[in-house]
């Protein structure tokens, strides 16, 4: 079992799944990651439980269809700096944000500052799989919304081979999600 150091930077990948392994739905409706359902034996999250785990992420990195759909549903990365991984889009709405159109080697190596130690990948399939790709993510996580959407975009969309991975943590919410935490061993 590999430990990761302390003082080295954590590239997290996280994203919202269908049962069926889908991140978007066809339409591009993204009310299927609410569910209708309680789980009563779940863990219910309070405002602060959510506020303090995002404390300890450092910056995020995303794609343009993840900002444009931040740009129907609100900003949820307060002002943590983010990374936005585009060709199209230049001039973004925030200060906070940094347009970068390189490889995510290049973004890592010489964009997001070292000093940077938790750095999450909140989306989508495209970014989550090139990082991947170049094997420059240590953990994943995924959160299982208890809905089969039968089509739509696939979390691991353009992966070419496998990736062995090592349960960390599991936690089933309130609100029937199921969240999965693994280390990525490549």
């Amino acid at each position: 079992m590999s430990k990761i150091p302390q003082e080295r930077r954590i590239v997290t990948a996280h994203m919202v799944s269908s049962i069926d392994g889908y991140v978007s739905s066809t339409g591009g409706d993204p009310n299927w990651m609410k569910s209708q359902w309680e789980y009563n034996r779940g863990r219910k999250l309070s405002d602060q439980d959510i506020a303090s785990y995002l404390d300890g992420i450092d910056s995020y990195v995303i794609g343009a269809n993840t900002y444009q759909l931040t740009q129907k549903l609100g900003w949820p990365y307060g002002d943590k700096p983010v990374y936005l991984m585009s060709q199209h889009i230049k001039t973004p709405e925030l200060n906070s944000i940094t347009v970068f159109s390189g490889t995510p080697q290049e973004l890592l190596d010489r964009i997001i500052p070292v000093t940077h130690k938790n750095i999450w990948i909140a989306g989508g399939p495209m970014i989550v799989s090139s990082f991947l790709r170049q094997q420059l993510v240590d953990e994943l996580i995924i959160t299982i919304a208890p809905i089969v959407l039968c089509a739509g975009r696939s979390f691991f969309e353009h992966i070419d081979h496998p990736i062995s991975l090592e349960l960390l943590s599991h936690e089933a919410y309130s609100d029937g999600m199921i969240e999965l935490k693994y280390r990525i061993h490549y």
